[in-house]
């Protein structure tokens, strides 16, 4: 089979479908005809969708099963999905956990090959799912799409011509000069509120309600370990003789409490900066229900922003914080998005960051268990200018030549053979 043409998907999730523009833009530069599918136009995208295809000349690149989670917009029948009957070959990049998808995976996918950002990731579907092809692929930093010149609005499958040297990464971009730059650090994610959450847990029993405050309070100290490895735990310890399937099912129904241990850490590394006045400019919605010591010293976007957008303002930060959302061999958008707009990434470690990314030269790493540092280093990095300017341009080098989405492309391209 040999791959002429690529499908995407836009229009549900704006971050995704960032993602994807970036990904369908170089892989237009490299010959395929691209359709990008518009969730918001539905019935005619999918009739554009009927007339673009080839049988076993298609592949279907996205994310997160969308696409692949039984829409009925993509239904070629009752039983199945135009992949399936057009004999199309999907490559799903999955940016959660797995066990976020859980029903998916129950589904046969047969031409589906999966990549997950977290190598940790990869094991956990290579012990529970089987029969699904997996790979880890790290996650990559956006750019503005809107500044290279030459690319058209439409990504319809129509050819144009366009910027390589863009699209590769490979063209050195104008940026703002670090000491002239308008923020001290920034923060690029939403704010959690813990309680309803909260309220969800306690419309259950008491023994349900125990079990959930304790495998959140191991969560809280058990900072090392993965979100699979505390859930585990937590089953086999009521129920010591679960079988393999039994116990991912069981992992499945109780993922919310790892969105209630993210936003936990969330909200304490920000409250922790705070406390020890240190200005923090949040991007995204909600910050202003934050309640903490020192809230006079974080000041907010208005509400949740485009990607586009949190790049403008990353592209003025002098420092750019991120907080890993539980990946423990794996990494983050925040992390290169920062490093190609020359911005200083201070970020919690993991096993996959500290193999590529030596401290204090293309990054730098604060504990996550010891916050009371955290406010130290970045008064540090303030005071020695210098340096932190050449971490943030050290890592736009790395990042420019290692972590665009054009080089996820490059990677992609060895499984279309």
């Amino acid at each position: 089979m040999s791959i002429k043409k690529l499908v995407f998907v836009k229009g549900i999730i704006e971050t995704l479908s960032h993602f994807s523009e970036e990904l369908a833009l170089f892989f237009q530069s490299q010959g395929y005809e691209i359709f990008m599918f518009d969730d918001r136009e539905r019935q005619l995208a999918k009739t554009k969708l009927e007339r673009f295809i080839q049988k076993k000349q298609t592949a279907f690149i996205t994310f997160n099963f969308i696409g692949l989670s039984g829409e009925e917009i993509f239904k070629d029948s009752s039983t199945e999905s135009v992949w399936e009957s057009m004999q199309i070959k999907v490559y799903n990049i999955l940016v959660d956990h797995p066990l976020y998808y859980y029903k998916q995976f129950m589904k046969k996918n047969t031409d589906m090959y999966l990549f997950c950002l977290d190598k940790k990731h990869v094991s956990f579907v290579k012990r529970f799912f089987l029969d699904v092809k997996v790979a880890f692929m790290p996650m990559a930093g956006n750019q503005m799409i809107s500044e290279w010149s030459s690319i058209s609005k439409s990504l319809s499958g129509n050819p144009f011509e366009m910027e390589k040297e863009a699209i590769l990464g490979t063209q050195r971009q104008e940026m703002i000069p670090y000491s002239d730059r308008k923020y001290e650090l920034v923060f690029a994610g939403n704010y959690a509120n813990l309680k309803p959450l909260e309220e969800k847990c306690k419309t259950q029993s008491k023994e349900y309600i125990d079990f959930y405050h304790e495998i959140i309070e191991m969560g809280k100290t058990d900072i090392d370990g993965s979100i699979e490895t505390l859930l585990e735990k937590s089953l086999k310890k009521e129920m010591p003789d679960l079988k393999e399937q039994e116990l991912v099912l069981g992992m499945s129904s109780v993922i919310f409490l790892d969105i209630y241990i993210r936003a936990y850490f969330r909200n304490q590394v920000i409250m922790a900066l705070a406390k020890k006045e240190i200005p923090v400019f949040l991007i995204g919605k909600d910050w202003g229900n934050l309640e903490c010591k020192g809230k006079e010293y974080l000041s907010y976007s208005n509400g949740m922003l485009a990607s586009e957008e949190c790049i403008q303002i990353i592209k003025n930060s002098k420092m750019s914080l991120n907080v890993m959302p539980g990946f423990k061999d794996g990494s983050h958008d925040r992390i290169y998005t920062s490093m190609l707009q020359r911005s200083l990434v201070l970020t919690d470690k993991s096993e996959y960051l500290e193999e590529t990314c030596k401290d204090f030269d293309t990054i730098c790493y604060y504990d996550i268990k010891n916050l009371q540092s955290l406010p130290e280093k970045i008064l540090q990095l303030r005071k020695d200018e210098t340096l932190a300017e050449k971490i943030a341009d050290h890592g736009y080098h790395y990042a420019r030549y290692n972590h665009t989405w054009a080089e996820r492309g490059k990677f992609l391209l060895k499984y279309f053979e």
